[in-house]
């Protein structure tokens, strides 16, 4: 009988682990474990950068060869 118990006990660990780590992910793709998530000044500078970086090869003039 101890078998089972020990068995069950396993399996029941198992399960929360499993749920402690699905409510991880959720929150994390909420948002909620970004420490800059607040920080909107950040994000959208980044995604004008990122935006406007160009290889030095494409700033070239075209056309005056």
């Amino acid at each position: 009988m101890s078998l089972w118990v020990w068995l069950l006990e396993i399996v029941w660990r198992g399960l929360d682990l499993l749920a402690y780590l699905w409510q991880i992910d959720r929150e994390m793709r909420e948002g909620k474990w970004d420490d800059d998530a607040d920080d909107l000044s950040r994000t959208r500078r980044l995604k004008r950068q990122r935006g406007t970086r160009r290889a030095p090869r494409l700033k070239q003039q075209r056309g005056t060869r």
